[in-house]
This record gives C-alpha cells, sequence and structure tokens, in this order.
C-alpha cells in the first residue's frame, strides 16, 4: 500500500468578522430609514407605461455620487440621456421626453457606483 498523504490544514484569517459586517449593514440600513433615505439603489417603473409623450420615473440612491439615467432600444443603441450629473441620496422623479424616437420597447438603465438596474417601458405614438 502506498504512503498516506498527509492532510495540511490552511486557515484564512479576515480582516473582519461575518457578525460584524452583518451589524454594520444592520445599522446602515437603521440610519437611512431613520433619515428617509433609500436603503438601495431602485429603479421605478416609467407612469404611465406605455406613454406617449413625456412619462416619469422615480428613482433613488443610497449615497451620494455621480450617476447616469440612460434609455436604450432593445438592440442596446443608447437613445436617449435622460439625466447624467451629481445626485444626492434621496428619492428623485423625473419627467422626460424622448423625441425622435419611433414605437417600441425602450430600456431605462440607472448606474450607481458598481451597482446597476434597469426597466422596461413602451413608448406608442
Amino acid at each position: 500500500m502506498g504512503k498516506r498523504v498527509p492532510k495540511i490544514l490552511t486557515t484564512y484569517t479576515y480582516p473582519f468578522k461575518y457578525s460584524e459586517l452583518f451589524n454594520q449593514c444592520e445599522v446602515r440600513a437603521k440610519e437611512a430609514k431613520e433619515k428617509g433615505l433609500p436603503v438601495e439603489i431602485y429603479l421605478s417603473d416609467a407612469f404611465p407605461n406605455p406613454f406617449s409623450s413625456a412619462p416619469r420615473v422615480g428613482f433613488g440612491l443610497p449615497d451620494d455620487g455621480h450617476i447616469p439615467l440612460k434609455a436604450y432600444d432593445l438592440s442596446g443603441l443608447l437613445v436617449n440621456t435622460l439625466f447624467e450629473g451629481f445626485s444626492k441620496a434621496v428619492d428623485h422623479s423625473i419627467i422626460f421626453n424622448m423625441p425622435g424616437s419611433t414605437t417600441g420597447l425602450y430600456i431605462v438603465r440607472l448606474e450607481a457606483g458598481s451597482q446597476s438596474i434597469a426597466k422596461l417601458m413602451m413608448l406608442i405614438k
């Protein structure tokens, strides 16, 4: 019989404990709720949807920062930049137009930091 190979035990040291990280997240969420801030990035559906003129879209950010809010057609081509700039960590509502766009489905995409979220909307002319 062959020799037994000893098992090598490896220990990893992480700079934080999972429980500490979880507690920090809970505290952050509680503080955000108390201040009336969004806990995470969100994008509401366009209203009205489908739309023919100027729909309203709501979005919220948990932190201040530079954000782009853009509309794309289903092939992925940029159709319109609805908003791009610095935004505070609050709930927002934006009314926009899509001049020159044809009837069809569009994707509205919000990016904030490493997160992004997208919603579908339908333009009817």
